[in-house]
């Protein structure tokens, strides 16, 4: 450790004199004002403006109409939702709720004689009550802190090729893990410091802090890992930036399970910001879901590409007679 330490010093001013880095790092901070003040905190279809015709009763938080017309027309100039009511037949108009929205605000009008009675068994606690703009976070946290190892280690990594560092490191006694070690190490720590900077500052302090971390780490080194074994392949950051782009677009499609959980294909479960987000889901709201499958195949994960990393390493950059 004492001969990987100064190795990560150097690494960590190098980075406080890149741009990038402060480009990254300020995006963040936008994200957490965004998400806290700009986002409202309810943008469910409970916020869709609704007006009914034909209830006996009067609707909390509808607008009773005099007639089907003015429903009709209040819906077309509004583009929000309204409910007809002609002898119990319920008639649904919108301008393009989804198929799951028009059920939740036919379900909220009827009357509770008319809804089937069941026996409920809860199989975990209820998920902690947050503000919607709050269940955005792990999403966030995922792109932007954990991804921060896979760019930030190739922008060092292409500017030491670009300086010579490399070829004078090749002769050094430093060698191919302790280079990968320093790096990892570094940008494991600065993603789990972001990750947490976004959650306290908009979740709160309210989770637990060492799944967290455990989490954050496991997914930061993964992330500079893959970095590192991308970068080794070019020789600048013109080159490096397209591939670069195309893999962190991948990286993201898991997005669309997490705002749309029904829809999990094989082929976006494979990605590993599938796991983390909904890991991250679970610690910051949690249900009480165990994790321990998610840290198993995350640490599989990094470990293998620890291994590419350091093949690719050593084969292309720091094997002797390589040009780096």
């Amino acid at each position: 450790m004492k001969r990987i330490l100064p190795m990560i010093v150097q690494d960590f001013k190098l980075l406080l004199r890149n741009a990038i880095f402060w480009v990254i790092t300020v995006s963040l901070v936008v994200i957490v004002i965004v998400v806290q003040f700009l986002v409202p905190g309810d943008f469910s279809v409970s916020g869709v403006s609704l007006a009914v015709y034909g209830f006996s009763e009067e609707i909390p938080g509808a607008k009773t109409m005099e007639d089907a017309k003015a429903v009709e027309k209040y819906v077309a100039e509004t583009g929000s939702a309204g409910i007809i009511n002609e002898s119990g037949k319920l008639t649904l108009l919108h301008t393009g709720l989804s198929g799951k929205a028009a059920t939740v605000l036919v379900s909220s009008v009827m009357p509770s004689e008319a809804l089937p009675q069941a026996d409920i068994a809860r199989l975990r606690e209820n998920p902690r009550t947050a503000a919607q703009n709050l269940r955005l976070m792990p999403m966030f946290i995922c792109f932007e802190a954990i991804v921060l190892g896979f760019l930030m280690t190739a922008v060092l990594m292409l500017d030491e090729k670009k300086e010579q560092v490399l070829r004078a490191y090749r002769v050094s006694p430093g060698g191919t893990l302790r280079y990968i070690i320093s790096k990892t190490l570094l940008f494991s720590l600065i993603g789990a410091v972001y990750a947490l900077f976004m959650a306290v500052l908009t979740v709160g302090f309210a989770f637990d802090w060492l799944q967290f971390i455990l989490l954050s780490l496991l997914g930061c080194a993964l992330y500079t890992l893959l970095g590192m074994s991308v970068a080794v392949f070019f020789k600048d950051i013109s080159g490096w930036f397209f591939v670069a782009v195309v893999i962190l677009a991948i990286n993201m499609l898991p997005e669309i399970s997490f705002s749309s959980p029904s829809f999990s294909p094989g082929y976006l479960t494979a990605i590993p910001s599938y796991k983390a987000i909904f890991a991250y889901e679970e610690i910051l709201f949690p249900t009480g879901k165990s994790l321990v499958d998610t840290y198993i195949l995350l640490g599989a994960e990094t470990a293998a590409a620890f291994a590419l990393c350091s093949w690719l390493v050593w084969k292309k950059l720091l094997h002797a007679g390589k040009e780096a």
